[in-house]
């Protein structure tokens, strides 16, 4: 009898011990991906974008301030660090893929650009807006996520803040460096012959000097 009890606990502990095995392994990470997924080599042009943006809002996670979930935000359009006042294709579609990766990481996000009302068109019915006179008036914002670029000879620098409106306040920032292997799609390579702020800059063969984004100016 005493034998048959022994086993009947020897057996219930081996029991025991595989259930914990397979919940530790259920908690193990999942392997990485290859090195050039990590640095968003070899994705598509939109991934590669979220990417990036992903990569931003991780590092502003991770050198917050207390209470900056709980704020409501905007996203202002990123622009170049030499012109405040203007931005581009690349700076508006890395706007919208900021408030994606800042809503996926649980932050209040606003939209600015959501229109008083929609508008039914033949061409479609539309309620995002850039026309100020559209726009509601009534959003309570606290922070603002404010994201500048810069070019060098191997990609670009991108570096994001969030302020507090009322203090002008840094409450996170981050850096991220989108290379030109990365950002194929977006830059290009400087040519041996380069106009800024209208100085003509001559290299002796192309790559030299800064990229720039693609058909368009960094200035």
């Amino acid at each position: 009898m005493m034998m048959k009890k022994l086993l009947k606990v020897a057996l219930y502990g081996i029991s025991v011990l595989a259930l914990a095995s397979c919940t530790l392994k259920a908690k193990e990470p999942l392997p990485l991906p290859p090195g050039h997924l990590q640095d968003g080599n070899g994705l598509p042009p939109t991934a590669v974008m979220d990417h990036l943006a992903a990569r931003i809002v991780n590092d502003l996670v991770r050198h917050h301030k207390d209470y900056i979930f709980s704020k409501m935000m905007l996203v202002a359009t990123p622009v170049t660090v030499s012109e405040f006042n203007q931005s581009s294709d690349f700076g508006r579609q890395l706007q919208q893929s900021l408030m994606t990766s800042l809503q996926q990481q649980k932050f209040n996000v606003v939209d600015i650009n959501l229109a008083q009302s929609m508008r039914i068109t033949p061409q479609g019915d539309f309620i995002l807006s850039r026309d100020w006179q559209q726009l509601r008036d009534d959003a309570l914002v606290e922070y603002v996520l404010v994201t500048t670029y810069s070019f060098n000879q191997s990609g670009m620098q991108v570096n994001s803040k969030i302020v507090d409106l009322a203090y002008q306040q840094l409450m996170s920032a981050a850096a991220a460096h989108a290379s030109l292997a990365e950002f194929g799609a977006y830059l290009e390579p400087s040519r041996t012959s380069v106009s800024e702020s209208g100085i003509i800059y001559r290299y002796s063969k192309p790559g030299e000097g800064k990229v720039k984004l693609m058909g368009g100016s960094n200035e």
